[in-house]
């Protein structure tokens, strides 16, 4: 009986010490079972900050995209060179710009018919799940 409980009591340190650890890294679990956090993420940016900033109101060739997520598509305030999300009628959660960053020209054709400026693609699901998460 006391090696069943020193076993237990093991098994749920570790079981907790790895939970707060995912938390600490807000890791998102990937395709494949990597792991991805924001500090990939922000070594992932470095491919779109030619055209985006962090920075609000801050635009570049595309919009700033600090605070995109929750935001309406073609909505950043002060930027009005959208050519894809123009009239786009959907809001940007996590799933619908890990879905942009595919591909998106073929996103904003199939949503609303038009042609998206940004030529660039994030085909690796796991860096989009991590320039999202970051």
């Amino acid at each position: 009986m006391f090696r069943t409980t020193i076993a237990a009591i093991a098994v749920l340190f570790i079981a907790s010490t790895a939970h707060a650890e995912d938390a600490k890294n807000y890791y998102i679990e990937g395709q494949f079972g990597s792991t991805v956090n924001a500090a990939d993420g922000e070594k992932v940016f470095r491919k779109c900050m030619a055209c985006h900033s962090l920075k609000e109101g801050q635009h570049r060739v595309g919009p700033s995209l600090a605070g995109v997520v929750g935001r309406k598509a073609g909505s950043a305030d002060g930027y009005n060179r959208y050519k894809g999300l123009k009239d786009a009628d959907w809001t940007w959660t996590e799933d619908e710009l890990i879905a942009y960053l595919e591909d998106p020209t073929a996103y904003t054709k199939a949503k609303n018919g038009n042609r998206s400026s940004m030529a660039f693609k994030l085909k690796d699901l796991d860096e989009r799940k991590a320039v999202v998460e970051y």
